[in-house]
């Protein structure tokens, strides 16, 4: 905490390695099922990128044309 010209009020600082300068926030979206199989692939984008969030998602599409009745 720092004091600056006489004045009784404190600034407070903080440099902590985890504190990012930041004004967007990075998604990353991943399909699930394909992690299996593109494992490598995923931790090259995590490595690369260095997403704040990871969201994964899972689709099991049924082969039906869309706009059609699914049942």
């Amino acid at each position: 905490m720092n004091s600056s010209h006489g004045n009784s009020s404190q600034q407070h600082t903080t440099n902590h390695a985890t504190d990012r300068n930041k004004t967007n926030l990075l998604l990353l979206t991943v399909n699930c099922c394909v992690l299996r199989t593109n494992r490598s692939e995923f931790i090259a984008a995590l490595d690369y990128i260095k997403p704040d969030l990871i969201c994964g998602t899972e689709s099991w599409l049924r082969g039906v044309k869309p706009g059609a009745d699914p049942d």
